[in-house]
C-alpha cells in the first residue's frame, strides 16, 4: 500500500541538490528511508547526516571522474586519428617516391622493349628474371620489401605486365 504526499521545498540549494539527485537516484526511496530512520531507526541523525554528505561528495567525485574519463577518451581518439593520418600521409609519400623510382628504373625498357628483349636473349636470361633483379635491387636501395615494390610495379609501369606474362 502506498500513499502520495506532496511538500514544498523553498531552499534554493536544497532544490538544486534534489534536482541533481533525481537524475541518477530514486528520490522516493531516499525520502522513505530518511523518514523511516527518523521515526523508527536507531540512527544518530548527526552521524547519518555526515555519512550522507560523504556519500554525496563521493558520488559527485565519481561523476566528475566519469566526465574526465570521457574527455580523456575523446582526446585519445583525436590523437589516434591524427597519428593514423600522419602515418598514412608518410606511407603515401614513400609510395609516390618509390613509384617515381620504379618508372626511372624501367624507363629504358619502356622506351625500347625490343632492345631489352634482344639483350635478355643474347645473355641467355629470361626477361622476367632481369625485371625481378631490378625489383630486388630497388627494394634493397630503398630499404623496403620486394613485395612492396612488386605491389607498386603495375601502378608505376603498367606496360611491364605484358613482359611478365
Amino acid at each position: 500500500m502506498g500513499r502520495h504526499y506532496s511538500f514544498r521545498v523553498t531552499d534554493p540549494q536544497l532544490i538544486d541538490q534534489l534536482e541533481i539527485f533525481k537524475r541518477t537516484g530514486n528520490l522516493s526511496k531516499l525520502i522513505n528511508e530518511l523518514l523511516w530512520n527518523y521515526f523508527f531507526g536507531k540512527v544518530d541523525l548527526d552521524t547519518f547526516s555526515r555519512e550522507m554528505v560523504e556519500v554525496r561528495r563521493l558520488k559527485e567525485g565519481m561523476i566528475e571522474l566519469k566526465n574526465k574519463i570521457k574527455e580523456y577518451f575523446g582526446k585519445i581518439e583525436e590523437l589516434e586519428a591524427k597519428f593514423q593520418k600522419l602515418v598514412k600521409e608518410e606511407i603515401d609519400e614513400k609510395e609516390k617516391e618509390l613509384i617515381s623510382k620504379l618508372r626511372e628504373e624501367f624507363k629504358d625498357i619502356l622506351e625500347d622493349t625490343n632492345t631489352f628483349l634482344k639483350t635478355a636473349q643474347t645473355i641467355g636470361r629470361n626477361p622476367k628474371d632481369l625485371i625481378a633483379s631490378r625489383l630486388h635491387k630497388l627494394a634493397l636501395e630503398n630499404q623496403v620489401s620486394v613485395e612492396e615494390v612488386k605491389k607498386l610495379l603495375p601502378e608505376a609501369v603498367p606496360e611491364i605486365e605484358n613482359l611478365l606474362n
